[in-house]
């Protein structure tokens, strides 16, 4: 069978707008949303309100595409977030005005920490295994540390009691000293 001018446009037309068809459909966005089989739901934040309307809940992942999910109260305040933002994993606890009250995660090197803090921020209490070493440190309302015990690389036990002035005595391997806080 012969085709006339006019068939062969038609035909190469429908060629055309099937070929558009199917470069549109394998280059389209997938969507922010998918439902697979009705038990997962996939989206890049998820936000639990309560009856109220209020956010409760939010998981979500920041620019550099790592998760973190963070709890509210009534308020409105972020009382809880556990969350691998900046590549350090960390669990943070913060009062009802919002301030940040206990951190425990890592220090960007691979070594784990626990700080406790006063409603101003200052640290209370911290602690630390960094370098293979670890460190308790207790603080004072100020932040100004006053004891710390720590074991060093040698595996002796040093404890180093600190006046105001910065005069501290330390108890190492069974020695007491006293020194500046700057070993002078």
């Amino acid at each position: 069978m012969k085709m006339t001018g006019q068939t062969r446009v038609i035909v190469f037309t429908a060629m055309a707008l099937a070929a558009v068809d199917i470069a549109v459909r394998l280059h389209q966005a997938k969507p922010a949303v998918t439902v697979n089989d009705g038990t997962v739901i996939a989206a890049q934040r998820f936000v639990l309100l309560d009856r109220d309307g209020n956010t409760r809940i939010e998981m979500s992942v920041d620019d550099n595409n790592e998760p973190g999910i963070r709890l509210f109260d009534r308020n409105g305040q972020t009382r809880a977030q556990l969350d691998t933002w900046q590549s350090t994993p960390s669990l943070i606890l913060n009062g009802p005005d919002g301030s940040r009250r206990v951190y425990f995660g890592m220090d960007g090197m691979g070594g784990g920490m626990l700080d406790m803090m006063n409603q101003d921020g200052s640290d209370l209490l911290t602690m630390d295994a960094t370098d293979n070493t670890p460190n308790l440190r207790l603080h004072d309302v100020n932040g100004s540390t006053r004891a710390s015990f720590n074991v060093d690389t040698d595996g002796h036990s040093n404890l180093f009691m600190i006046n105001g002035n910065g005069i501290s005595q330390q108890v190492s391997s069974g020695t007491v000293s006293l020194s500046n806080i700057d070993g002078q």
